[in-house]
């Protein structure tokens, strides 16, 4: 058979908890970021621990094209990842590959090539969704996502954000602790540009752009419309709707300085704070030249705490260029004369003239959601029936959304797609015996009981990955509760590898403790049906310089790796490419290599398969598979099912894979599924429901 071959009725539906084909078989997807390298250019090759810094300031003379991978390149990778059992990407772009050289001005050679890597992507055999990312902004404030020119035409000079302490820069800054590239998001020039971007017109209505727009208006606007641009020739290509589901609405969105109740100190949400960190205010302060004695940060494992403090700014250094001034200070928010805050609450309440000025405001329902219906709108406009991958604030609580009225009929097409990480390792670069859900207690949702129960901690192997579990299966019914009855996509979840528990282990291709780390990821996923996109895979990462951005180490493969992948017993896993009815239940055993799926169905799938790929990490020989299928009640369906070789079309030299095929016999109602919506037909036949049971195991 051709992998794929299953897929003939392509274009997915959305139908609760899962995606759905045509005939209403389920759809799981194990994906990847393709890539962590998209955010930084090609050409020149500009990485963020390089000191270069006349290439890395020339912004507008950068192209993108050849990232993730060059073309010639790219077959080897995408039949790597099937063959790993992978059959969906997070197919990562830039706002700054498509507009950096001015605005409105794109790059037509980097958006044909992304067409051409789709067009490859669909060769594969994968679905995918489109992310424009972004992290803490843009290169410039210590991250990646917006064109230089965004910082500019607000006002700020990006040669003097570093010394003004408006940013920390990998390749400037002298203090650089691990993790620290996410504190940019309460410096002032990430929390400014956040501000504007998504409430400019309340908190700043006296600044514009250069047309006479807000720069609210102005910033959405040109990103939108860039992402318009690729979407167009996506849609062009005809690879919309069976290649390309749709688009995530904005990586890992942040609010700025919005909601923070008093700028004398640090935003409720500022809770990892590394290295020499100035409050709110004093970033304002530092932005304009002013000398500040700020407190020196340690977060751990165990705790934060303070280490004295630290002059900043000694040279007095402005953020903003020749003849402009903080856009604070001229919103009346501090004196620049005095050097003293004015209105210390002022980013918490609604400040213009309208029935709620005074209010306190909330960055997701009154901010981030109406940007979000905007954007899929827009983006509608080109590919009707785009699915939208609706991302929040990391760690937060997702908003109670509801379509406005210009996307309503569109409602039932959005998947809520949060991210998920063990911050504890994250940030100690260590797998500690005891972890804790981060999630919920970021979401104020775990009390004192979850603690003593052992519901929000765990301790040792078997207490982590039940507090890991617990924490996917919270995730996702928040999203049910929340967003609604739609599929819930992780679209972030991942290790460093660059763990210290064992001396660097992973320098001398030890990857045992990452095995156990990531087992415990995907075990978590598994045990709630999760479909997740996991970071990241960047060929070209080294030990000595990882991903090559920030100092992060988290790509499954590494040139300096004897082989293609790293931990890859726990990282290649069998995936239930169609499902003959509604998954139930999913595990599998990394030491027994042993596979255990459950799911329910009835008559009306009948003439369907379920076909599930077996990776020849854990299955090497056809032979050697033992192969269990029951179905409860017995007398309810006749299965059969075989073992199968699945050629993959885009790589001929290169070895097939396994895939399990159960059929469904077909019946006099074969058929009624196609015409008939699935969770009706469940409904009316949950007295005709029969439970498949497979385990797979290697001999």
């Amino acid at each position: 058979m051709m992998m794929g071959s299953s897929e003939a009725h392509d274009e997915l539906a959305v139908d609760g908890e899962f995606f759905r084909d045509a005939r209403g078989c389920a759809r799981l997807f194990r994906g990847m970021n393709l890539s962590g390298i998209s955010k930084l250019p090609k050409h020149p090759e500009v990485t963020t621990y390089e000191s270069n810094l006349e290439l890395f300031f020339d912004h507008r003379r950068v192209n993108f094209v050849g990232r993730p991978l060059e073309l010639e390149e790219a077959d080897v990778h995408l039949h790597r990842l099937r063959s790993w059992g992978f059959n969906y990407l997070r197919f990562v772009i830039i706002w700054e590959a498509i507009e950096h050289e001015a605005p409105g001005v794109y790059d037509h050679a980097y958006i044909e090539y992304v067409v051409q890597m789709l067009h490859k992507v669909k060769a594969h055999g994968f679905k995918c969704f489109v992310d424009p990312h972004q992290d803490v902004w843009s290169r410039f404030t210590g991250g990646s996502g917006a064109p230089g020119w965004t910082l500019e035409i607000v006002g700020f000079e990006v040669r003097n954000l570093v010394a003004a302490e408006a940013a920390v820069v990998h390749n400037q800054s002298k203090i650089y602790p691990r993790m620290c590239w996410s504190t940019n998001l309460f410096r002032l020039a990430c929390a400014t540009m956040f501000t504007l971007f998504f409430a400019g017109d309340e908190f700043a209505p006296d600044a514009r752009a250069p047309d006479g727009r807000s720069f609210q208006q102005y910033l959405q606007d040109h990103y939108i419309n860039a992402v318009g641009a690729l979407v167009q020739q996506i849609v062009q290509a005809g690879l919309h709707d069976d290649v390309v589901l749709g688009y995530d609405t904005l990586n890992e969105p942040s609010c700025g300085y919005v909601g923070v109740r008093d700028l004398a100190g640090f935003h409720a949400k500022q809770a990892y704070r590394v290295g020499p960190t100035p409050s709110l205010f004093q970033g304002m302060l530092l932005g304009e030249g002013i000398e500040q004695s700020c407190t020196v940060y340690q977060t751990e494992w165990y705790g934060r705490f303070t280490k004295g403090k630290m002059q900043l700014n000694a040279s007095n250094v402005r953020a903003w260029s020749d003849g402009r001034s903080c856009i604070w200070a001229q919103h009346g928010v501090w004196d620049a004369q005095t050097r003293t805050l004015l209105k210390p609450n002022y980013f918490s309440v609604f400040q213009r003239e309208s029935a709620k000025k005074g209010q306190p405001v909330d960055f997701h329902a009154d901010f981030w959601l109406p940007f979000a219906h905007r954007f899929a709108r827009a983006l509608r406009i080109f590919h009707p029936r785009a699915i939208m991958f609706l991302e929040p604030e990391p760690f937060e609580m997702p908003p109670i959304y509801s379509p406005d009225e210009e996307t309503k009929g569109h409602e039932q097409r959005i998947v809520y797609c949060p991210h998920w990480y063990d911050g504890a390792t994250l940030a100690a670069k260590r797998w500690l015996p005891f972890n804790a859900d981060l999630t919920k207690i970021a979401h104020h949702s775990a009390n004192v009981l979850d603690f003593v129960l052992f519901r929000a901690f765990g301790v040792g192997s078997f207490g982590i990955r039940r507090v890991f579990a617990q924490s996917m299966a919270y995730l996702k019914a928040t999203g049910l509760q929340r967003i609604g009855n739609h599929p819930c996509m992780i679209g972030e979840i991942g290790i460093p590898y660059d763990l210290r528990n064992n001396g660097e282990g992973f320098r001398r291709n030890d990857y045992s403790v990452q095995t156990v780390q990531i087992d415990a990821h995907m075990n978590a996923m598994e045990s709630s049906l999760l479909n997740f996109c996991w970071w990241t895979y960047v060929p070209s990462n080294t030990y000595e310089h990882g991903d090559h951005w920030c100092g992060e180490d988290l790509s499954v493969c590494s040139s300096s790796h004897g082989e293609p992948g790293r931990a890859l017993k726990a990282l290649a896993r069998p995936v239930p490419l169609v499902t003959a009815g509604s998954p139930r239940s999913w595990s599998f055993n990394i030491k027994r290599s042993t596979l255990h799926y459950a799911y329910k169905t009835d008559a009306s799938f009948g003439g369907c398969q379920t076909q599930i790929q077996l990776p020849s990490v854990h299955f090497p020989d056809r032979q050697a598979l033992r192969v269990s299928v029951s179905v409860e009640p017995a007398s309810m369906l006749k299965l059969t099912h075989g073992v199968e070789f699945a050629e993959d079309p885009a790589s001929s030299s290169a070895s097939p894979m396994l895939i399990l095929t159960v059929s469904h016999p077909r019946t006099d109602v074969q058929g009624q599924n196609e015409t008939r919506n699935r969770k009706q037909t469940e409904n009316q036949a949950s007295d005709h429901q029969a439970t498949v049971s497979i385990v797979v195991s290697a001999r």
